[in-house]
């Protein structure tokens, strides 16, 4: 087999035509007159330098002469650079001008990237879109990663005249990182088309390559520049008041609160290549709420991060496991909410805080000249206590979050102009522990990776491989909690390879992942991969792991027809296999994916799937009981959405799962209209509803003399609708509303009790409980009928409903620069029972009590 693959790997590129276009040149000149921006493009100084013209088309047709053309001039001085943008348009009452936040891709858009190291992988984007609004990009390995989240200062204009479009631009040399002592830079320029979806570029890209900065054309003419340091001070002042539901007796439950803070963040150019970021006492309450949900699973919920100061150069500090979201750096550890939660007395009332408060973070990051890439974040959490009033007014604090330390660093090395990349990253999680309550956690955790990838033949094909290894410390306690933990389960009778040491007082682990493929942005693609981790790996103090004990093989191929063919503007055609065992080499699961998705020449897209899970090996659904085998599971999904140009929009999806024996049986459907009646105001809604109906439920484990695991059958029906309203003065006023009614109802019934989880036939592998093991009016349980009673569930039947929402006025008065208004709106009920019924559902949510915040922020950038 390893011959095999050897022979495909060195075979394939002997039969790849590759096509490369000649490098193009720009030369820029020095000026001593600096211009106006304004968009006019008249000013006397861009007559010193020349047009650079001649774009070539690279979607839907690469290589094609574009619809219309584009020309651009480059000047600069000692501090700043200046780009001239004329975009010709034979029907300039077509351009699109609409407004949107900062880094929307709406509208016609023309951008310059600048591969200032002339490293050929990494590239600064500035764009803008005809209304003005600007999208700032860092771009790293080639084009294959990019970070939206970098927002420099600049200043652009744009105009619109008879002949199309123009964009002025004032871009500072502080904002740029570059060699002082090269006068050539990487070059290329874009531009979009909106109302077509024609993207052309001034240096011609093979579309056939795996990454596109290296194919960037050159700018010549830099002479004597010299570096600028970066130094940016940002304090804020924020103040909030909230609205709530008095309680009755509870002394932290009045009914209105009154909140103030106040902070600093800053921006320090150490050098030219590095940077450090810094924030003290930060708040994020303009941030918008995470989505509702129910999680019945036994792991975690995994949720995006959203604050600036941790989404800012995010990519540097990445080292992902896998597709599923799995990193050893989960930005969100920091500043969570409180992990344990105190016991409390009938008489007694509690107030936990929201999140853990973040004292301060530090963030060092950059690229030196010759190739290193490192990212270093530093943070410090406060330690968190709730308060608790007993009856008598009486107050005491316990601790429910220590005073934490964590720290990341992350570092690369291109090595043979970017065919090699190495890498390595050390995080480490410390914890201040002085509660005998807070002893379950881990004391420290320290996890090391290296990863390594390799490009062959213009890197069209490559080798990655990574390896990482993590320790944890703490007390017996704290390693019996992990190690009977929904990621291993050690407790399970039937893991033959691992056992629970009551006695550990720490824990090491490992994974190890090998991938070869091949990548191009068209035609044929390929990868296939390994990953193996270790029982006792672990990474969720300051990374996010879903599950260790775990082999896994993926083969994906692809191919992709990326230009016009008959009624296709594009195609893609997928397959994937995938298949697992645990750690002592028992099968877990295998099964397939066949998927295609393609754009119509009218700007519609079609997509759809097909996937199969043989029967599977459940390790994980009795929760520390013995594997469980399930039953087979077919899906087919289906989806489309129109031509989104176009003022008024809609996309839909279904997707249909379906099990043998129905154990596992799951629906969803969801649609999205989006209406933009004026450029400066788009409105949507999105709504969306599932249903859930299985057989295996898990609900509880009761150790009695003889051991019992209770599962029941549930039909959970979910409905959700996202509204969105965005209303954009100026590209740098701008209004935004997001609402999100939640409701989620599940009806437990049939309560089993497993017999034989690894039985042939499906129906042998659990019994029902009869009416004198289950009393279905209280949901207690007498298992050996002994007239006693040996468990008490309580209703488990549940109808959650939450309306959360966000109403913020945003406006930067001057770069960098913000004033927040923010309401921040939410409505929340748990009714037991498990009945759905939207109409009262809905009608009963909106008459709940809501707790409103409002915020005022204000923030004053010095630079």
């Amino acid at each position: 087999m390893k011959q095999i693959i050897l022979i495909l790997i060195l075979a394939f590129p002997l039969l790849a035509f590759s096509f490369k276009y000649d490098q193009k040149s720009y030369s820029t000149g020095f000026t001593t007159e600096t211009p106006v921006i304004d968009g006019n493009l008249d000013d006397a100084c861009w007559t010193n330098v020349s047009w650079g013209t001649n774009f070539t088309q690279f979607e839907p047709n690469s290589g094609e002469k574009p619809g219309q053309q584009t020309a651009f001039k480059i000047i600069y001085d000692n501090n700043y650079i200046y780009v001239a943008i004329r975009c010709y348009d034979s029907s300039p009452d077509l351009i699109d001008e609409r407004l949107c936040r900062r880094d929307g891709f709406d509208g016609d858009m023309v951008g310059i990237l600048f591969d200032s190291y002339y490293d050929k992988r990494t590239a600064f984007m500035f764009s803008v879109n005809a209304g003005g609004v600007k999208n700032d990009l860092v771009f790293s390995n080639d084009g294959n990663n990019e970070d939206q989240t970098w927002d420099p200062i600049w200043f652009v204009e744009t105009n619109i005249d008879n002949e199309g479009w123009t964009a002025e631009m004032k871009i500072p040399l502080s904002q740029l990182r570059f060699n002082p002592n090269s006068d050539v830079w990487g070059l290329n320029l874009i531009r979009e088309i909106y109302r077509t979806k024609e993207t052309s570029t001034w240096q011609p890209v093979d579309s056939d390559a795996s990454g596109f900065i290296s194919q960037f054309g050159e700018l010549s003419g830099i002479k004597d520049l010299e570096t600028k340091r970066q130094i940016e001070i940002a304090p804020y002042l924020m103040s909030g008041y909230s609205l709530y539901e008095a309680e009755e007796g509870n002394p932290f439950a009045d009914g209105k609160d009154f909140t103030y803070n106040a902070g600093l963040d800053g921006k320090i150019g150490i050098t030219n290549d590095f940077t450090l970021d810094f924030t003290i006492n930060p708040d994020f309450g303009q941030v918008e709420a995470d989505p509702s949900n129910v999680n019945l699973s036994a792991f975690e919920t995994y949720f995006s991060e959203k604050r600036p100061f941790f989404i800012e150069n995010k990519n540097i500090t990445s080292f992902n496991l896998s597709f599923r979201a799995e990193d050893l750096f989960y930005s969100r550890r920091i500043g969570r909410s409180p992990q344990y939660y105190p016991e409390i007395a009938d008489d007694e009332f509690l107030k936990m805080p929201e999140n853990t408060k973040i004292l301060g973070a530090l963030k060092f990051s950059g690229k030196s000249q010759d190739g290193w890439s490192v990212g270093i974040i530093e943070t410090v959490a406060n330690q968190e206590f709730a308060k608790i009033a007993n009856s008598d007014g009486d107050v005491r604090k316990e601790s429910v979050e220590p005073l934490t330390n964590y720290f990341i660093a992350r570092l690369q090395k291109d090595l043979n102009k970017g065919e090699t990349m190495i890498g390595g990253i050390v995080t480490s999680t410390y914890r201040d522990i002085n509660n005998e309550n807070l002893l379950y956690m881990n004391k420290t955790a320290t996890a090391t990776g290296i990863d390594v990838l390799q490009y062959f033949y213009d890197k069209k094909y490559y080798i990655s491989a990574k390896a990482v290894a993590s320790h944890i410390t703490g007390t017996p306690d704290a390693m019996t909690f992990q190690q009977t933990s929904p990621q291993r389960y050690f407790q399970r009778p039937n893991a033959d390879y691992v056992e629970v040491d009551s006695n550990l007082t720490s824990m090491t682990g490992t994974f190890g992942y090998l991938e070869i493929g091949k990548s191009s942005m068209k035609g044929l693609r390929y990868q296939l991969s390994w990953t193996y981790r270790s029982p006792s790996f672990e990474l969720n103090d300051v990374g996010f792991l879903r599950n260790a004990d775990n082999h896994m093989e993926i083969f994906w191929i692809g191919y992709n027809i990326a230009e016009t063919k008959g009624i296709f503007r594009q195609l893609n055609l997928n397959f994937s296999q995938w298949a697992g065992w645990n750690s002592g080499f028992n099968y877990q699961f295998l099964g397939f994916n066949t998927n295609f998705s393609t754009q119509f020449k009218n700007l519609w897209f079609l997509w759809g799937s097909y996937e199969y899970n043989f029967n599977s090996v459940d390790d994980i659904l009795l929760r520390g009981g013995s594997s469980f085998k399930t039953p087979s599971i077919t899906s087919f999904n289906l989806g489309m959405n129109t031509n989104y140009t176009k003022k008024l929009t809609f996309s839909g999806y279904g997707t249909y799962m379906i099990s043998k024996y129905n154990y596992y049986d799951w629906s969803r459907i969801g649609i999205t209209v989006g209406y933009r009646p004026i450029d400066r105001l788009s409105m949507s809604i999105n709504a969306n509803y599932s249903k859930t109906v299985q057989k295996l439920q898990f609900i509880d484990h009761v150790e009695m003399e003889e051991d019992y695991y209770i599962l029941s059958s549930i039909e959970q029906n979910t409905v959700n609708f996202t509204f969105r309203f965005d209303f954009n003065i100026t590209p740098d006023l701008t209004i935004q509303y997001y609402g999100a009614p939640f409701v989620s109802a599940g009806n437990y019934y049939d309560f089993k009790n497993v017999l034989d989880p690894m039985a042939e036939e499906f129906d042998q592998r659990y019994t029902l409980y009869n009416s004198t093991q289950l009393n279905s009016s209280d949901y207690t349980f007498d298992f050996d009928e002994n007239s006693e009673i040996d468990y008490e569930l309580g209703n488990p039947d549940f109808n959650f409903q939450q309306f959360r929402s966000n109403l913020v006025f945003r406006w930067e008065y001057k770069p960098g620069s913000v004033l927040f208004l923010v309401w921040a709106h939410e409505q929340t009920d748990v009714i037991e029972t498990g009945e759905f019924n939207f109409v009262n559902d809905f009608s009963n949510l909106f008459k709940v009590t809501p707790a409103d915040r409002f915020i005022i922020k204000f923030q004053y950038r010095f630079t």
